[in-house]
């Protein structure tokens, strides 16, 4: 189910559906952030993402979210913040 809602879904792996997950681009944090745009589900953009996670972090308020979809910041322990996205439904 994962993979035929990735496929329809993220423009990234439109071109993957039907074939097995061995076929699949491996993913680490730098790709993930150099493909945000083309990886999510949600058209949220990945520049406009880090501003909103950054601002959230500066002021301390975590309870905006950008549409319906909640933005976080990680840590950066690797150099390197990146942003991702949890919706609604992932929240509980």
């Amino acid at each position: 189910k994962q993979l035929q809602f990735v496929t329809r879904h993220s423009p990234l792996y439109q071109g993957y559906q039907g074939k097995p997950l061995s076929e699949y681009p491996l993913m680490d944090k730098a790709s993930m952030m150099e493909h945000f745009n083309e990886l999510n589900t949600v058209s949220v953009d990945r520049d406009e993402a880090l501003a909103f996670a950054i601002e959230a972090e500066r002021t301390r308020e975590f309870s905006p979210k950008l549409g319906k979809i909640t933005v976080g910041l990680s840590s950066g322990t690797s150099d390197k913040r990146g942003a991702f996205l949890i919706s609604e439904r992932e929240h509980f």
